[in-house]
Formats: C-alpha cells, sequence, structure tokens
C-alpha cells in the first residue's frame, strides 16, 4: 500500500512540473504597466531576435518596481526575465540586470 501511495505522489509531482515549463529571455525593456508606484501588472521586452514578449506580474519583482523598469527602458540596458508558463501565459518570477554580449 505505501509502494502505491509513493508512486502516486512521484506521478502527481511529475505532471505538476510538465503542466507549466519554465524558461528565461533576455532582452530590453519596450513597455510597464503598473498597478501601484511598487507593482508592476505586465510588461514587454524586446528580445534579441526583434520578438516582442509580454510577461505578467504576480506578486513582487523584488528591486524590480516599475520606475526600475522605465528607467531600464530609457537607458538601454537588457533584462534577464526568469519566467513559468501558465495557461499559455508567461508569468515572470525574477527579473535581473543583464549586461550586453
Amino acid at each position: 500500500m505505501a509502494l502505491i501511495l509513493f508512486q502516486f505522489a512521484v506521478l502527481s509531482c511529475a505532471k505538476a512540473m510538465t503542466d507549466s515549463d519554465l524558461g528565461i529571455d533576455r532582452g530590453l525593456v519596450s513597455e510597464v504597466s503598473a498597478l501601484s508606484l511598487t507593482t508592476v501588472n505586465w510588461f514587454e521586452i524586446e528580445a534579441e531576435a526583434g520578438t516582442v514578449i509580454r510577461f505578467r506580474a504576480e506578486g513582487s519583482l523584488g528591486e524590480f518596481t516599475p520606475s526600475h523598469l522605465r528607467q531600464h527602458m530609457i537607458t538601454g540596458e537588457p533584462v534577464l526575465v526568469s519566467f513559468v508558463i501558465r495557461k499559455g501565459e508567461k508569468i515572470a518570477i525574477e527579473v535581473e540586470d543583464s549586461s550586453l554580449p
């Protein structure tokens, strides 16, 4: 019985991991939408291939407030965005400063 429960738990975790894809994108901030002075709603980056990618923020992105993202937009400093895909939408889980190649 314990073996069956263990297998069920492992399979449940494996399914949860495949339901959402993890990834990293790098690019220049091109648009920012804020919920407040400190909370990002969504933002877009232009990736190196020229593709515009939109990320939604759920909760805090640490030091990456709307004004910090806008600063990157003005200065042209790239960002590195770690994300998870949920229901076909990219959700930013971390944003970092990224240097030029």
